[in-house]
C-alpha cells in the first residue's frame, strides 16, 4: 500500500516501553513523561529529511580483520578465566597436587584443606560485587585487608 508518504521519513515516541510499562506507579508523571516524548519526536521531527532507497556496490577484495581480533579476545578471556580458577584454588584450599590426564596436569585441591576464611572472604566479595554492586577496587581493597587481618590472627 501506497499513500505518497516516504516510509524513512518516521519518528516514533515509544511511550509504551519508555513510559507506560517502567511508571506504571506513578501515573501523573508518566503522564507528564509522555507528553514530553511526544514533544521531542515532533520536534524531532521537523529537521528529518526523507531518504531514498538505493544499492551500492560491494567489493569482494576486501580485507576483514574482525575475524583475527574476535580469536584474539576468546583466547585473552581463557587465559584470564584460567588464571582466575588457578588463583581460586591455590587460595581456597592449602594442599594442591597435580592430577596427570593424557597431555594434561589440572591441579587437584585436597577438599579437606579447605580454607574456610578465604571462602568466607569470597563470598563477601561476591555479594559485595554481585548483590550490592560494589566498585571492584573496594572490593579488591577489602578483601585484602581482611586476608592481612586473618594472617595477623593465625599468626603467620
Amino acid at each position: 500500500m501506497n499513500a505518497g508518504l516516504n516510509k524513512y521519513h518516521f519518528e516514533m515516541a515509544n511511550i509504551r516501553n519508555q513510559n507506560s510499562w517502567c511508571h506504571s506507579k506513578d501515573k501523573p508523571a508518566a503522564t507528564e513523561k509522555a507528553k514530553d516524548l511526544v514533544r521531542m519526536a515532533i520536534a524531532k521531527a521537523q529537521f528529518l529529511k526523507p531518504l531514498k532507497p538505493g544499492q551500492l556496490s560491494v567489493n569482494h577484495a576486501a580485507l576483514i580483520i574482525g575475524g583475527g581480533l574476535a580469536g584474539i579476545t576468546a583466547a585473552v578471556v581463557g587465559v584470564i578465566g584460567s588464571l582466575s580458577l588457578w588463583f581460586a584454588i591455590h587460595v581456597l584450599f592449602g594442599r594442591v597436587a597435580d592430577m596427570r590426564l593424557g597431555p594434561l596436569s589440572l591441579p587437584w585441591p585436597d577438599l579437606t584443606s579447605i580454607s574456610l576464611p578465604s571462602l568466607l572472604i569470597m563470598a563477601v566479595a561476591g555479594v559485595l560485587l554481585l548483590k550490592r554492586h560494589w566498585p571492584l577496587v573496594w572490593v579488591l581493597a577489602l578483601s585484602a585487608a581482611l586476608g592481612a587481618l586473618t594472617l595477623l590472627l593465625r599468626g603467620a
